[in-house]
């Protein structure tokens, strides 16, 4: 299920740039930030089977789909404001066989109840945002928190 930001804000693409988009995987693999980075990071949420969790800003989805791949019964919903993304990250879910629900928004506006998730994990994100949006995304994190 796929669900749309509303309105025409600006965000920075993933690497900077629209064009390189459907690059991100490989380049991010030859770097050595790729799978080993998103292990690390899941790793580090001490994460349990059965929870709700948001990967908030969450990309081409490597890491939702890792964490859903590891936490099978865990229900696992993934953010991101770039619809390009959004679909490779969808394409990659159906490749992993892993039932991931996305939701293309804005980090700073989470359509998403209070308190309906467990963890909320995210990766490469707050370097985008300048500092005001980083205070709004931060509240909504723990706004969506139980």
């Amino acid at each position: 299920m796929r669900r749309k930001a509303s309105g025409r804000k600006k965000y920075v693409p993933a690497l900077g740039y629209h064009w390189l988009t459907p690059f991100y995987d490989w380049l991010i693999g030859i770097t050595g930030h790729g799978d080993r980075l998103m292990y690390a990071f899941m790793q580090q949420s001490q994460l349990d089977h059965a929870q709700q969790i948001l990967d908030l800003g969450c990309g081409t989805g490597s890491l939702a789909i890792l964490t859903k791949r590891n936490f099978q019964a865990s229900g696992i919903t993934a953010l991101d404001c770039d619809p390009k993304i959004l679909s490779i990250a969808a394409r990659k879910a159906v490749h992993y066989q892993v039932d991931i629900q996305y939701i293309q928004a804005f980090a700073e506006n989470l359509p998403c109840p209070d308190n309906s998730f467990d963890r909320v994990l995210s990766s490469l994100l707050f370097h985008h945002l300048p500092w005001d949006r980083k205070q709004q995304v931060a509240n909504e994190v723990f706004r969506v928190c139980k």
